[in-house]
């Protein structure tokens, strides 16, 4: 009975694994002797007891390195203007990182080695910083020669007859290309004319062109080489040491003596006006979307933006917002530099502006596209122009104190550094001088064979620039009556 019971537990116990089976088959089989199996109870295994997991050293955690939640619009407009200045095309400088931002930062991270993300990160923008630091260190250091381009010898009648008792030509500069601007020095002593592909500083005394030209950093070569730009138009500092160039579009100020850049400041939008402010240390430029900056000379974002009211018209019972109404086509400061006033294009408006509340102190109205306004030498009048006719403006009282009628298209009016003239420029091959008292014109300027693109007076009054499109510039000098 034992083996046989022996050979049945040793079944069940090889069989069966049941607590209660393992416990009846126990009781049938004794314990203890020689020989004998002994079927004990199973000792339960303990449960394992919790292991508290040893504490590991903690790492910092990375700054982001994807996606651009680390910077700010500012920062995101920093890196933009950055990669446009290295020759990377972002678009529109407008703080948001799109599409064609970030195929401009794959390009530069291409072009400098690392992870081709496009993501704008902090890193990267510490990258972009420094890559600028870099060009502007070495540009300095191995800055070659601008060799200016060659132009003709401006030709200097050995005998200038007068053109009439009033006036008398003193030297004409003609090369082949049309002229886009043409400007003087506040002291009167240097003429600086652009065209779409080149500039140059010319002597009033001589007709001399100057060595300098503006210029700018190419991209394409490293370290950079310095390529003369072209200028649609250009305004000196007060002081004459500094010019702000418009070139399709964009603003840069620019080092006389020298010629290279210092900046360019961020503006979106295309500019089509720029102002420099009576102390020179600011900046106005107007663009086509009807916005205003403010700049400070050594910053190249805007410290202040100006827009225009939205102004509506009924049409046919329907009320309608003006069409271009807001395209900036002038701006300018008063004298004392607390005021500018702004022409709005097809909006026919002049808008006179106080620079510190940037409100609109006085609109004044017209019938046609306004295309340029200019304050007074004693800032106490406003001259604007619109298609046909020269208007003067009282600024105490917003009213119309007197017409200068044209005959043809008319594009833009200065004032003599007195006050006591007017000067026009339009569609006609002649400037025209008026006298503001009388508002009667006093002298027909002629010797060009296209529409002139500028005509100011020298800082004392006694000498008028023209410059045309059929490429040549005159100075011309009033004679005493």
């Amino acid at each position: 009975i034992v083996t046989s019971g022996l050979k049945l537990g040793q079944g069940m116990f090889l069989g069966l694994s049941s607590p209660s089976i393992l416990k009846h088959v126990a009781r049938h089989i004794p314990s203890g002797g020689s020989g004998r199996t002994v079927v004990s109870k199973p000792t339960p295994t303990p449960a394992p007891k919790p292991q508290t997991p040893k504490p590991t050293p903690s790492k910092a955690s990375p700054l982001p390195t994807t996606g651009t939640t680390a910077l700010t619009a500012a920062e995101i407009r920093e890196a933009q203007g950055i990669l446009n200045e290295l020759g990377f095309n972002t678009g529109s400088v407008d703080g948001k990182a799109g599409s064609q931002t970030e195929s401009a930062m794959k390009a530069f991270q291409r072009n400098r080695g690392v992870t081709q993300d496009g993501k704008l990160t902090k890193a990267m923008l510490e990258k972009l910083r420094s890559v600028k630091r870099e060009r502007e260190k070495a540009s300095q250091a191995a800055r070659p020669a601008v060799k200016p381009v060659t132009l003709p010898v401006p030709v200097v009648p050995e005998k200038t007859a007068p053109a009439s008792d009033r006036i008398r030509e003193i030297w004409r500069y003609s090369e082949g290309r049309g002229f886009s601007c043409a400007r003087l020095s506040p002291d009167g002593l240097t003429v600086f004319l652009g065209t779409y592909n080149s500039n140059g500083f010319f002597d009033t005394l001589t007709g001399e062109q100057k060595g300098t030209q503006l210029t700018e950093s190419d991209p394409r070569y490293y370290p950079p080489k310095e390529k003369v730009v072209g200028v649609d138009d250009a305004v000196f500092s007060p002081d004459g040491r500094l010019v702000v160039a418009l070139n399709g579009g964009s603003v840069s100020l620019h080092d006389v003596a020298s010629g290279r850049m210092i900046r360019r400041f961020n503006e979106i939008g295309v500019v089509k006006s720029v102002a420099f402010s009576p102390d020179g240390r600011t900046v106005l430029t107007g663009n086509a979307g009807g916005t205003i900056s403010l700049w400070d000379i050594r910053k190249e974002s805007p410290i202040q933006v100006f827009k225009e009211k939205e102004k509506f018209r009924v049409v046919r019972g329907v009320r309608r917002r003006i069409a271009d109404q807001n395209a900036m086509l002038s701006v300018k400061f008063s004298p004392d530099g607390l005021l500018f006033v702004s022409a709005t294009g097809n909006g026919r408006t002049a808008i006179v502006w106080d620079i510190r509340t940037g409100r609109e102190l006085m609109s004044l109205s017209h019938t046609r596209a306004v295309s340029s306004a200019v304050f007074s030498p004693d800032g106490r009048t406003v001259l604007t122009v619109d298609d046909r006719n020269a208007f003067l403006w009282d600024l105490s009282s917003g009213k119309m104190l007197r017409t200068f009628k044209h005959k043809e298209l008319l594009y833009e009016a200065s004032f003599s550094p007195d006050g006591n003239f007017i000067l026009t420029r339009g569609w006609e091959f002649a400037a025209r001088l008026w006298n503001v008292r009388t508002g009667k014109e006093e002298l027909t300027i002629s010797g060009h064979e296209s529409p002139l693109q500028a005509a100011s007076f020298t800082s004392d009054g006694r000498r008028i620039l023209t410059a045309s499109s059929d490429g040549t510039a005159i100075l011309w000098e009033l004679l005493p009556q």
